[in-house]
């Protein structure tokens, strides 16, 4: 929905000061009796009360379109004036294009965190990994991922072996796309590929999540099981498990990790986890000294 630069200000004012002053319990049932949607108001009262666009004119440079405007707001503010002044940010400026910009600072952001990290030294009974496939940039650079990407030369020539005692087990986060790599994967680590883990996705409210596909919605997300040795699982469990969300783009669910904790052996490792876990060892970390973008 489009509206002028001042109705998309205005509006976002009028629902500030409603959530104000309306009762508990009244917020909600208002905006449904008003045809919005919680995160639709979101977005406008984030709009209105963001002091960048305070000031500006209804003539301004900035786009009338909230969602853009939306988006314009989570750029950092020198990145947001350098945009403005090149003409990058312009009335007709499309919500994918700020996306994809942030996108692209994210990733550089990324990239140079990698630069200085290095590999921990240490053995583990249990290694997580989620890889950060290149197929993350699904139909176009406006799909890509929010962080740098790895090539399969790249992960095969990961030290995953030196991490894994002589009888480990390996969990291995991978898509329906990286199946047959994430599986060459284990053959080059000298895993044996024991089970696939499914991971039912579904949002906070239990819904399931529907995501992209072109013959089928994807709904679900897939972890392959191997072991190094003969070492068997603490406790058995079923393949599929159900588990939200998170707004973190590849964030990975607590459920999973309760899983492991309860079926397989401490020490626990893990490879490019989206934040830290109790009891997990983070396999790359920042050292003054840093290493090569490959090794992630």
């Amino acid at each position: 929905m489009r509206k002028t630069f001042t109705g998309v200000l205005e509006t976002g004012k009028i629902l500030i000061q409603a959530q104000a002053e309306l009762p508990h319990g009244q917020w909600l049932p208002m905006l449904k009796k008003a045809g919005l949607k919680p995160r639709t108001a979101q977005v406008w009262m984030a709009v209105a009360c963001n002091r960048r666009f305070a000031n500006a004119s209804p003539d301004s440079l900035l786009p009338p379109c909230v969602t853009t405007l939306y988006w314009i707001s989570r750029l950092d503010e020198d990145v947001y004036q350098g945009l403005l002044a090149d003409g990058t940010i312009h009335p007709t400026v499309s919500r994918a294009a700020i996306k994809a910009i942030i996108r692209t600072l994210a990733q550089k952001a990324d990239e140079e965190r990698i630069l200085k990290l290095a590999p921990v030294p240490g053995r583990f009974r249990t290694v997580v990994v989620d890889p950060p496939w290149e197929s993350g940039a699904w139909w176009g650079s406006s799909r890509a991922c929010p962080y740098a990407t790895m090539s399969q030369p790249q992960l095969l020539d990961l030290p995953v072996p030196q991490w894994l005692l002589d009888d480990a087990h390996v969990y291995l986060w991978t898509t329906d796309g990286e199946l047959e790599n994430a599986i060459a994967l284990f053959k080059h680590w000298g895993v044996l590929r024991k089970d696939l883990l499914v991971w039912n996705k579904t949002w906070p409210n239990g819904q399931p999540r529907m995501g992209m596909g072109f013959n089928f919605r994807r709904t679900c997300e897939f972890v392959l099981f191997g072991v190094r040795g003969k070492l068997r699982s603490r406790q058995s469990f079923g393949t599929g498990f159900e588990a939200p969300v998170s707004r973190v783009h590849s964030e990975k669910p607590d459920e999973f990790y309760e899983i492991v904790r309860a079926a397989s052996y401490p020490p626990f490792g893990e490879l490019f986890g989206r934040k830290p876990r109790d009891g997990f060892t983070n396999l790359y970390q920042e050292t003054e000294q840093g290493i090569t973008k490959a090794a992630a």
